[in-house]
């Protein structure tokens, strides 16, 4: 999931790499989708909008998507020259 646009060359390195991508702007939404696609991995910046506490990590502990491995991808937002 990501909200950054500068973030999306990441998704395209992944995506060119042969993976399929799916892509989200917020943990809600990236959660109901990690539900019904199943995905092999979850990948997210910690810094999402609504993750307040580190609640979207505490989402995907749960029964239902404990056994998705997922991995923080911080990504900094676009600095104003």
């Amino acid at each position: 999931m990501e909200d950054y646009p500068t973030s999306f060359l990441s998704i395209a390195a992944i995506d060119e790499a042969g993976f399929a991508v799916e892509v989200e702007n917020d943990e809600v939404a990236g959660m109901k989708a990690a539900l019904k696609c199943k995905p092999e991995l979850i990948i997210f910046d910690i810094s999402l909008p609504e993750n307040e506490d580190f609640g979207f990590i505490r989402e995907i502990k749960k029964p239902i998507t404990k056994a998705i491995p997922w991995r923080c991808l911080p990504i900094c937002p676009p600095r104003k020259m």
